[in-house]
């Protein structure tokens, strides 16, 4: 939950400098070349935060099923 937080934080500040920058970099920005083994990389990485994502919405799982019904709320 920490890492999501922190996560969201960094992209919800870096954004407008991000913008800035690509906006002046523009003029001088070269064409991106697909390079197999980057994208791979790129491929990897994604999958591992989604797993990462899925484990931690699993773990949340029972301890909320546990307030919910401690609260009274049924399926």
């Amino acid at each position: 939950m920490r890492r999501l937080a922190l996560i969201t934080y960094c992209l919800a500040v870096s954004a407008p400098t991000v913008a800035m920058a690509q906006s002046a970099a523009k003029l001088a920005a070269p064409a991106a070349t697909l390079d197999p083994a980057t994208l791979k990389l790129a491929r990897e990485v994604v999958a591992q935060m989604q797993g990462d994502r899925t484990a931690l919405l699993n773990a949340m799982a029972a301890p909320m099923v546990g307030m919910m019904q401690q609260i009274g709320v049924k399926q």
